[in-house]
């Protein structure tokens, strides 16, 4: 019957139907990162972690994203205040998806309105690092000068995440331990 053949070919398409999650303008450019921060003055800076992290590993995650109206030139990095003060960023930066970089030339830190970013540059290299295990990732260095830190650059460089438990920095950080 007619009915029977609609229902059929309803199931069919159902069942073959992909889903689109959708994609961001900037998701090339968009991750996770486990990262260190170096300070031009002060050289490495020591993030304290919770005693029952790593405390060996000193590193923060990171994050680059799209904004809002999901530009390709543009491009959320943020540290979501795990550095410290004065260093914790979040800004927008230009972003150049044909070469994999982002810069600015004075941006406004979310973290702190009255230090905002003066300058800053950077760039992602697609499969250039390896993850705690060696596993192949894709690497992020970049570079921000800040209106209360003149003359002192922050620079951030690390891998991307992976999502395997042995590859996360500090260890076990998303859980506590009892």
């Amino acid at each position: 019957s007619a009915i029977g053949l609609i229902t059929g070919i309803c199931l069919f398409t159902s069942c073959t139907k992909k889903q689109d999650y959708g994609n961001t303008a900037v998701e090339k450019m968009s991750s996770g990162w486990w990262v260190l921060a170096y300070s031009s003055k002060n050289g490495p800076i020591v993030i304290p972690p919770p005693a029952s992290w790593d405390t060996a590993s000193n590193h923060i995650f990171f994050v680059t994203y799209n904004t809002s109206g999901d530009s390709s030139n543009a491009i959320w990095v943020d540290d979501l205040e795990g550095i410290g003060s004065p260093y914790d960023v979040k800004a927008v930066l230009d972003a150049n998806l044909a070469d994999y970089t982002m810069s600015s030339t004075g941006a406004p830190n979310e973290y702190d309105p009255n230090n905002s970013v003066t300058w800053a540059s950077g760039k992602i290299f697609p499969k250039g690092g390896l993850s705690r295990t060696g596993v192949v990732t894709d690497s992020i260095f970049v570079q921000f000068l800040l209106a209360n830190n003149p003359g002192d650059t922050l620079t951030i460089r690390g891998v991307a995440r992976t999502g395997f438990d042995a590859d996360e920095w500090p260890a076990q950080p998303y859980t506590t331990t009892p």
